[in-house]
């Protein structure tokens, strides 16, 4: 798998420093179909091995390096985040504590899977807190004593902060922060406008290069004026007898009325 990621590397950037982009994907495709199909899939036995054997972590080392490398070849090509999901900013921390509040249970499941001799043992120690991480080990407290075991033992859920939505997969936390400011009401709404003229232009038949007349009447957000003009081809200007007319209203019931026409 590792030689797989060397050479498929290695082509890319040969490719990449020629500026043969249209070299890109196939080989992408290829370390994929390498990981997915072959390494993970012959696997499986490694990874669901009890404990934490040698193997068994050299299996999980192997596979993260794999992702982490695959990540950074993909990130010249691929969408980076924000864009993608429409947020303004994207912030990578190391302590989950800064978005959102962890709470611990016993993952009763994998305790009975795991260590059916020792439920009551694990479970008194997860409840009294008697327990720290450590990589893919959680440890835990018996009497004084403290004895290793695999992290699945523990079911960890994610409590947001005040203004924030926090959600959770495989390790990963994502906190959103749900604060609206009046600076993104007004850009949401003026992306609002576009959208509504960007409707309009098709309904008038107007072909992708075709300029319109735009007039604004209302509180529409002035800030944002020439965003609205360059995203739909339009000069603002008095119209007497538009093509078509229409309102947008924002969430703080602001009304913006539209004429539209095509420019002669």
């Amino acid at each position: 798998m590792l030689a797989k990621l060397y050479e498929v590397t290695e082509q890319i950037t040969t490719h990449m420093d020629r500026y043969e982009v249209n070299q890109y994907v196939e080989y992408l495709s290829s370390l994929v179909e390498g990981l997915t199909n072959w390494y993970i899939r012959r696997s499986r036995r490694r990874f669901w091995d009890e404990g934490m054997s040698e193997d068994k972590r050299c299996a999980y080392h192997t596979l993260y390096y794999v992702l982490v490398n695959m990540t950074k070849l993909f990130a010249p090509v691929a969408p980076i985040i924000a864009e993608e999901l429409n947020v303004k900013h994207v912030q990578s921390v190391d302590d989950v504590s800064v978005v959102a509040d962890a709470r611990y249970q016993p993952n009763f499941n994998e305790i009975r899977a795991r260590y059916p001799e020792q439920i009551p043992i694990i479970i008194k120690a997860i409840k009294s807190g008697k327990f720290r991480l450590s990589g893919e080990e959680v440890f835990l407290t018996n009497n004084g004593i403290e004895s290793g075991y695999d992290s699945d033992v523990l079911l960890v859920t994610y409590h947001a902060k005040e203004g924030q939505y926090v959600a959770s997969n495989h390790g990963i936390v994502v906190a959103l922060d749900l604060e609206i400011t009046e600076e993104l009401r007004q850009e949401g709404f003026a992306r609002d406008i576009v959208r509504n003229i960007q409707d309009t232009r098709k309904q008038m038949g107007c072909e992708i290069t075709d300029r319109i007349e735009l007039e604004l009447l209302g509180a529409f957000p002035c800030d944002w004026l020439d965003y609205i003009c360059k995203e739909t081809l339009a000069t603002v200007k008095s119209i007497e007898n538009p093509s078509v007319t229409f309102e947008v209203e924002d969430e703080m019931h602001r009304v913006v009325t539209i004429k539209v026409k095509k420019e002669n």
